[in-house]
């Protein structure tokens, strides 16, 4: 990777803009600013204009550009090779001001090196351009697409009056019925009280849509994309329709865009399905250093919901191979099994109180099989006809928010009938209210094995049901049978989970019931 590629005074100028102080109509449409070490990375990968040139002149598109520094160091890079051929640069974007700028520096380094570019810069809404007149145009996207996920912010409408937040409010939702319409495959699984576009995985679709066959696109995004539960159906369509040809993961740790607390990825696609190829993927740790994973087999997708492999999924992809053979949780008939969320404390129909008939648990009250501490909030709510149905039974829970530099993020534990849980947690119970069951269940995930099945597909701070759900699991049966993996389970509960080398035996038996070695748990443990 070059690591000086750019050296003309206006990108220097450029980094040192802060667009970290977002006003709200920034933070809807998205304005985060590619950092210079992504930028390079990205486009050191990038194949050379002269290699992509279908006709006698490349067309070259960001749909998304802000101040245009992606296409601008990509010609600054290859200034050699612009020399020699004819090009067509198109720059789209919401943001006037900073399509200003982007036209200024791009037309001051064709001038100063008289190239042959036509520079055609638009300023109006690129997911609502003309598909029929683009579809398919360009040989070459480079984008980073807006990363916002359209929904009302209450933080951010605290500031308006009653009028101007339902002026607000009805803009945004026009804005996303028509996006929605317009882009079916990306929207998310399901929608959170109408709510939940988002802008990042639409301009993935607008972006890749205006590349020709055997194009390329490079593109900039949250790491959730190749993970997350919502996007499976355009991850779907992407896998079937493109290939991959080069993917880099960068930890949000690495603190790249200002204020961006989120893992954060590029990648490099070719507008052609190649079957044989084999990907290679890059890791960077909070440090920058990198790790390279070659030759990568993207096998069976379909049955992982067209997920790739994230850092834990490949560093220990033998032993999630010998997992194959159990079944998923989510195989549990939904009459033997339930699992998700019960209350949402912010609504004003479950207000909290400091007394009432049912004690009400928060997620970061819940330590690996026990709790911080007890309750001292109440549902005020009294109509028991309203509340949860699985109030009446014993259930397994586990926090929902965990992040990913954590050392387990698998914090769970079993509380008992009468008191209710908030979003901050999910719960799962088996309808028969079976305790050695759900005792079993504690104990397989807490595990390092099912810690490792989840982490190998999350790339969000979020332990989200689907892919729990997801995770492999000895037969139930088997596991309640072992009667001193119970009666430790029992133990450790009784402890309130205090006891580490407990924690520990608990583990090891575990891992000799998913047929592996016992001391699988040390390495895991060391690798998380």
């Amino acid at each position: 990777m070059k690591e000086n590629s750019t050296l003309y005074t206006y990108t220097s100028n450029l980094l040192k803009t802060d667009y970290s102080k977002k006003s709200l109509f920034e933070r809807t449409i998205g304005k985060f600013y590619t950092p210079q070490f992504i930028c390079d990375d990205l486009l050191s990968s990038i194949p050379k204009p002269q290699d992509i040139l279908e006709s006698n002149t490349i067309k070259i598109i960001d749909p998304f550009c802000g101040d245009g520094r992606l296409i601008y160091n990509y010609i600054f890079d290859n200034i050699k090779d612009f020399k020699k051929i004819r090009s067509e640069i198109h720059l789209w974007d919401i943001d006037k001001e900073a399509l200003e700028t982007a036209k200024k520096h791009l037309q001051d380094i064709i001038n100063d090196n008289e190239l042959s570019i036509t520079l055609s810069i638009q300023h109006y809404n690129s997911f609502f351009i003309d598909l029929d007149q683009y579809n398919g145009y360009f040989d070459l996207c480079l984008t980073n697409p807006p990363w916002e996920t359209l929904k009302p912010d209450s933080r951010e409408l605290k500031s308006l009056t009653t009028e101007e937040k339902e002026q607000y409010i009805e803009k945004l939702r026009t804005f996303d019925d028509k996006i929605s319409a317009l882009y079916p495959t990306s929207q998310p699984k399901i929608k959170f009280s109408g709510w939940g576009t988002n802008l990042a995985r639409v301009g993935i679709e607008v972006s890749l849509k205006l590349i020709r066959n055997r194009g390329k696109a490079g593109i900039i995004s949250p790491s959730s994309f190749f993970a997350d539960s919502q996007s499976r159906e355009l991850r779907k369509w992407f896998m079937l329709n493109f290939t991959i040809e080069q993917l880099n993961f960068y930890k949000a740790e690495t603190k790249l865009f200002s204020r961006v607390d989120q893992d954060t990825c590029s990648f490099i696609v070719n507008k052609a399905k190649i079957d044989s190829i084999s990907l290679n993927i890059n890791y960077y740790n909070k440090n920058l250093v990198r790790e390279t994973f070659e030759n990568i087999k993207l096998e069976n997708l379909d049955d992982i919901d067209y997920r790739l492999p994230n850092y834990f999924g490949l560093k220990a992809k033998d032993i999630l191979f010998k997992l194959n053979k159990y079944s998923k949780l989510k195989e549990f008939k939904s009459d033997e099994f339930w699992s998700g969320r019960e209350l949402d404390e912010s609504r004003d129909k479950y207000l909290l109180s400091s007394n009432g008939k049912y004690p009400f648990l928060k997620g970061r009250m819940v330590k690996r099989y026990g709790v911080f501490e007890e309750s001292t909030l109440f549902v005020a709510k009294e109509n028991r006809s309203k509340l949860p149905k699985s109030l009446d039974f014993y259930r397994l829970v586990w926090r929902d928010v965990s992040r990913s530099n954590q050392k387990r993020r698998m914090k769970a534990s079993i509380i008992p009938p009468g008191i209710i849980t908030g979003n901050s947690l999910n719960v799962a119970y088996f309808v028969d209210n079976d305790l050695k069951k759900l005792l079993a269940l504690l104990a397989l995930m807490n595990s390092t094995i099912f810690e490792l099945q989840v982490r190998s597909v999350l790339s969000t701070s979020h332990m989200s049901v689907g892919a729990i759900r997801s995770g492999r699991i000895p037969p139930i049966d088997d596991v309640t049978s072992n009667k001193y993996l119970m009666s430790l389970v029992e133990k450790c509960l009784e402890t309130n989970g205090d006891d580490i080398e407990l924690m520990k035996e608990i583990d090891e038996i575990v891992c000799q019931e998913y047929d592996l070695p016992k001391d699988c748990s040390t390495y895991l443990t060391e690798l998380f």
